[in-house]
């Protein structure tokens, strides 16, 4: 009887452990939690509404310590970032919100463009290249690729940025952009190229456009001087 009794009460205490005296299921948990980031979250975004921004990031930040991320909360975290200047850790969030989303083609051209803003090039060259994956044919994200690899002294690289832009594209560059390429091309060394695209895009740029006739320009005489 007493063997009896011990087996019970050994069966009554696993059961009492795993079903129902405190202690909870990791799937309890995660549902408690997941519930906790979405309150946050909409709290945070009432916040930022009143322009409150830094209340916001502060609850986000501690949310996210405590009960884990969430796309939204990461979102929103970056949006409260770059209203506060802090552009750095704004980009970081934008990237992270679409790391935990799957692929969030949005979420990475803020990122992008937002590290772009804060000077962090090499950072913004990857989220670029990460979005053109989304995104192949945007024109726009080659040219900012482009020319985050020019910042960096990186010419071949923003070279091959704004061809590969052109021919995803799949449409003629405009003079604008056939003046950026020809000038690409005489940074990485090819006069004749650069002389070419130059000459093209100068007989086809009217008078008024003045900003991209002297860039043009600029150029030309940049190949023509040394001769």
């Amino acid at each position: 009887m007493k063997f009896i009794f011990k087996r019970l009460s050994a069966a009554a205490a696993l059961a009492c452990l795993f079903a129902g005296c405190g202690e909870k299921t990791p799937e309890q948990l995660a549902a408690e939690n997941k519930k906790a980031v979405e309150i946050s979250v909409k709290r945070a975004q009432v916040m930022m509404f009143e322009g409150d921004y830094a209340k916001a990031a502060e609850l986000l930040e501690e949310t996210s310590r405590s009960r884990g991320d969430s796309a939204a909360l990461c979102e929103a975290l970056a949006y409260s970032y770059a209203q506060l200047g802090r552009g750095a850790e704004a980009a970081i969030f934008f990237e992270k919100a679409s790391d935990v989303s799957g692929g969030s083609a949005q979420m990475l051209a803020n990122a992008a463009k937002t590290y772009e803003q804060a000077g962090q090039f090499q950072s913004a060259a990857r989220a670029y290249e990460k979005y053109l994956k989304l995104k192949p044919r945007d024109m726009i994200a080659w040219k900012s690729l482009s020319k985050c690899h020019e910042k960096m002294s990186k010419y071949q690289d923003a070279l091959n940025a704004y061809l590969e832009g052109v021919k995803k594209s799949e449409r003629n560059p405009d003079t604008r952009e056939a003046c950026d390429i020809g000038n690409l091309f005489l940074k990485v060394g090819n006069a004749v190229q650069g002389r070419r695209w130059l000459e093209a895009a100068l007989a086809a740029t009217s008078e008024e456009n003045r900003q991209t006739r002297a860039d043009i320009l600029k150029g030309l005489v940049a190949v023509y001087l040394p001769q």
